[in-house]
C-alpha cells in the first residue's frame, strides 16, 4: 500500500501542472478585460473631469503586456517578476507559496482565503451532515421495505431532490417568504465565534437546501447498494441461522453497503473547500464561493486562477484519500 500511495502522489505532480495550464488559459478566454472595466469605473466615477487614462501604462504596471507564456511563468513562479519601483527582479508565484494578488485591490489572496475558508467549511459541513442524515436512513428503509408505499414515497422524494435545483428553491423561499410572510434572510453574517445561535440561524437554511439536493443521489445509491447486499448468500445464511432482523440489517447489511458509498461522499467533501457559489451569493454568505463569483465578474485573473487551482488540488487530494481509505474500511482490499 505504501508503494501505491507514493505512485499516486507522484502522479499528482504532472496532473497539477496540467491543471495550472488549464485554469490559467480558461480565465483568459472569459469575455471582457480587467483593464477595460477599471478604465470604465474611473470614467464613471469622475464624469466630465477630463482625466486621461493610459491603458498601456496600466497593462505594463500589472504585467499584462507580456506574452501569455511569460505571465504563466511568473504566476507559477518559474520566471522572475520585475519590481515596478526598484526595477529588480525576484521570484514570486505558486511555487514560492504566493497564490497571487488582486489586480484591482493589490490584496494578497492568501489573506482573503484565511478569512473565508471557515465560513465555507461550516456551510459545507452542515450541508453534508444534513444531506446524509436525510439520505442514508431513507435509502436503507426503502431497501428493506422494497415496493411498499413508504418505498415509493422515498423514491419519489429522491427524484424531486435530484430534479429541483437548490438555487431555485432558495430563490422561491426568499421571494414568497418576503411577499407572504414578511421573512427574509439576514444580510449581515455573524461568525460562529461571535454568536453561535445567530450563526446557525443564518447557515442552517442554505445548508439544508444544499444538503437536500445532495441527498437525492445518495438516497438512490444507498437503496441500490443495500438491496444488492441483502441478496448475498451470507445474508441468506444469517436469516437461516435465526438472527434478528436488526442484527442482520445493521451488522451485516448496512456496514457492507456503506463501503461503496465512500466513493460517492468524496465529491461531497469538496463542498468543504469549494462551497456553493450560487447559494453563498443568494444568502450573502462571505465564503470562498461568493468571493470567486465576485472576482470572476471583475475579471481578476490571478485570483480566479488561484482559487480554481485550490479547488482542483483539494479535489484530487480528497480522491486520493478516498482510494486509500478503501483498505481501511474493507480489509479484503489490498494495493500493490
Amino acid at each position: 500500500m505504501f508503494n501505491y500511495a507514493i505512485r499516486r502522489i507522484l502522479l499528482l505532480i504532472p496532473t497539477l501542472l496540467l491543471v495550472t495550464i488549464i485554469v490559467f488559459l480558461l480565465v483568459r478566454f472569459m469575455p471582457g478585460n480587467v483593464i477595460d472595466l477599471m478604465i470604465q469605473e474611473i470614467w464613471e466615477g469622475t464624469p466630465g473631469s477630463g482625466i486621461q487614462v493610459d491603458r498601456d501604462e496600466i497593462m505594463a504596471r500589472m504585467g499584462l503586456d507580456q506574452p501569455i507564456w511569460t505571465q504563466y511563468g511568473r504566476w507559477l513562479g518559474v520566471l522572475p517578476t520585475p519590481d515596478q519601483k526598484t526595477g529588480e527582479s525576484h521570484y514570486e508565484g505558486i511555487l514560492q507559496g504566493n497564490l497571487g494578488k488582486s489586480l484591482r485591490t493589490n490584496r494578497n489572496m492568501t489573506d482573503e482565503i484565511v478569512k473565508r475558508i471557515p465560513v465555507t467549511f461550516e456551510l459545507g459541513l452542515l450541508a453534508i451532515l444534513t444531506g446524509n442524515i436525510i439520505a442514508i436512513p431513507i435509502g436503507i428503509y426503502s431497501a428493506i421495505r422494497q415496493d411498499t408505499g413508504l418505498d415509493y414515497i422515498g423514491r419519489t422524494f429522491s427524484i424531486l431532490a435530484l430534479s429541483v435545483p437548490s438555487f431555485w428553491l432558495a430563490t422561491m423561499l426568499i421571494v414568497y417568504g418576503a411577499r407572504d410572510f414578511g421573512w427574509a434572510p439576514s444580510v449581515e453574517y455573524v461568525r460562529f465565534s461571535e454568536n453561535p445561535i445567530e450563526n446557525l440561524k443564518d447557515m442552517i437554511l442554505p445548508a439544508a437546501l444544499i444538503g437536500m439536493s445532495m441527498s437525492g443521489g445518495t438516497m438512490r445509491f444507498m437503496r441500490t447498494m443495500t438491496l444488492e447486499v441483502l441478496r448475498q448468500d451470507y445474508i441468506r445464511t444469517a436469516w437461516a441461522k435465526g438472527l434478528k432482523e436488526r442484527v442482520i440489517i445493521i451488522r451485516h447489511g448496512v456496514r457492507n453497503a456503506l463501503i461503496p458509498l465512500i466513493s460517492l461522499l468524496a465529491p461531497q467533501i469538496g463542498l468543504l473547500i469549494g462551497g456553493s457559489v450560487i447559494i453563498e451569493q443568494i444568502f450573502v454568505i462571505p465564503g470562498m464561493g461568493q468571493y470567486l463569483l465576485t472576482m470572476i465578474l471583475e475579471r481578476d485573473y490571478w485570483i480566479v486562477s488561484g482559487m480554481n487551482l485550490i479547488f482542483a488540488a483539494s479535489t484530487m487530494l480528497i480522491v486520493l484519500a478516498t482510494d486509500l481509505s478503501y483498505a481501511w474500511v474493507d480489509p479484503r482490499i489490498r494495493y500493490r
